[in-house]
């Protein structure tokens, strides 16, 4: 899962991710960049799960992307 901010340079602060409604990745960042990953490893039981990753601005903006995955 991948998210870019608008067009030019904007500075990420704070960065989360939730699966399955609970908070699994919680970091504040700071990189100019248009790109940025989380990147972490954590045990799911088998089953399908739901992913919300969101990245903010220093302005306060915001992108928040949806996915889910199948462990099998």
């Amino acid at each position: 899962m991948q998210g870019e901010s608008g067009s030019g340079g904007s500075e990420l602060t704070h960065i989360r991710v939730y699966v399955d409604n609970q908070d699994v990745y919680d970091k504040n960042v700071n990189e100019d960049t248009t790109q940025a990953y989380v990147d972490f490893y954590k045990t799911f039981a088998p089953g399908g799960h739901s992913v919300v990753a969101i990245a903010w601005n220093y302005s306060g903006q915001y992108i928040k992307k949806y996915s889910t995955f199948t462990v099998k």
